[in-house]
């Protein structure tokens, strides 16, 4: 609980790891029904977008669960992935000023 305070006190949070996971997740909702959970063509799509997490979506059985492993471990790493492109921005306009 003290993790989850934490990160919703911190700016970074909001502008690094919010928009990144949100992209994944309409991404994931465009490419799937939500009837019966079923990839509209085929759920290679989603294996490629959440590479290298992807690999543990081929232990599962049938669209379903790909999809909602996809929605939960590929969000997060979607999310990370956001932070670590903010972080870096960081570092480079941090580079830019001060040489």
């Amino acid at each position: 609980m003290e993790l989850l305070r934490y990160l919703l006190n911190r700016t970074e949070f909001y502008v690094g790891f919010l928009p990144a996971a949100l992209l994944h997740l309409i991404m994931v909702m465009t490419r799937t029904t939500t009837g019966p959970l079923r990839c509209i063509t085929n759920c290679e799509e989603i294996y490629l977008f959440d590479a290298p997490v992807s690999i543990l979506y081929f232990l599962l059985p049938g669209d379903g669960p790909v999809i909602l492993a996809s929605a939960l471990l590929g969000t997060v790493w979607w999310g990370l992935g956001g932070l670590l492109v903010l972080y870096l921005l960081d570092r480079v306009v941090e580079r830019l000023r001060s040489g």
